[in-house]
């Protein structure tokens, strides 16, 4: 098990009376309590997700919320600390891509819908994603993230949605 611990001393008083009787409490950060890949994959199998290989550390499972089927892929992050759920809205066009109005408007919504946010891939892709905090983590908050991501692309629809067409 690998531990982090940060210890913090708080003394009162004056002169070395307050290094004898200084009160010590520890912040133990257990990074035993991140899930690994494997078990992520099982997790979201768990809640009776469908899952489909993209990579043998990447998933996708399709939610259907409002009538629409949305493909979610899942990943920890190279360092451990993150696990990213994210979905793919389609390519960005040339024409989008020179509307500055557009990506604007994209940027501000991000504030509304935080901490789901678009961001572009290297690739002109529009994508969607959500970092969660790779500790503690559980099936009902996995469930409840997902709820969330979800409830978020239903939600801009109308922004991402059919642009250029």
């Amino acid at each position: 098990m690998i531990s982090k611990v940060v210890s913090v001393s708080i003394g009162f008083g004056l002169g070395m009376a307050s290094l004898i009787a200084m009160p010590t409490f520890s912040l133990k950060q257990d990074f035993a309590a991140t899930i690994k890949p494997d078990t992520l994959k099982t997790m979201i199998s768990g809640l009776g997700y469908e899952m489909k290989d993209l990579t043998t550390e990447k998933w996708e499972f399709t939610v259907t919320k409002s009538n629409t089927d949305i493909p979610i892929a899942a990943e920890i992050s190279k360092s451990g600390a993150r696990i990213w759920l994210t979905v793919f809205l389609g390519t960005i066009s040339a024409k989008d891509k020179g509307d500055a109005g557009y990506m604007l408007e994209l940027l501000k919504k991000n504030s509304e819908i935080q901490p789901v946010q678009f961001y572009s891939t290297e690739k002109d892709e529009l994508m969607m994603g959500l970092p969660l905090d790779n500790r503690g983590m559980s099936p009902a908050i996995l469930r409840k993230q997902i709820d969330f991501l979800t409830d978020q692309v239903v939600a801009t629809d109308k922004l991402w949605n059919n642009r250029g067409k």
